[in-house]
């Protein structure tokens, strides 16, 4: 579980290298949250840097390999199940909100039911 001060130090706004310079990332202690137009984002924790990532919009999903492309090129290998973590999720909401979304749009449960269904 994420302490208290670690979580307010994720909540820095920082830009994300170009996708020459990283074009895949490992992403634990995620969620995929869908705007009113029905876009798709992926918000979740670089798992080396430990920090919070919003993603552009999800182009396309591959459940077997946990892979997510987003509009931008970049692919992210999903780790682990969506967060349940109750700090995790404050920060994600608090951050959603700064950018329009919201938590009640969260369909992680959607694609890790996708993940599970395609790894039988």
């Amino acid at each position: 579980m994420m302490h208290e001060q670690d979580a307010l130090d994720k909540l820095a706004i920082a830009s994300a290298p170009t996708v020459q310079e990283q074009p895949r990332l490992e992403i634990s202690d995620w969620a995929i949250l869908e705007s009113g137009c029905g876009d798709q984002y992926l918000m979740g924790l670089h798992t080396y840097q430990s920090r919070l990532r919003l993603t552009t919009p999800i182009a396309s999903f591959q459940a077997a390999g946990r892979l997510i492309q987003t509009k931008s090129g970049r692919i992210y290998e999903l780790l682990g199940p969506p967060t349940q973590d109750p700090t995790v999720l404050l920060v994600m909401a608090v951050h959603a909100i700064r950018v329009g979304l919201s938590m009640t749009g969260d369909v992680s449960s959607e694609f890790w039911k996708t993940i599970q269904h395609a790894a039988q």
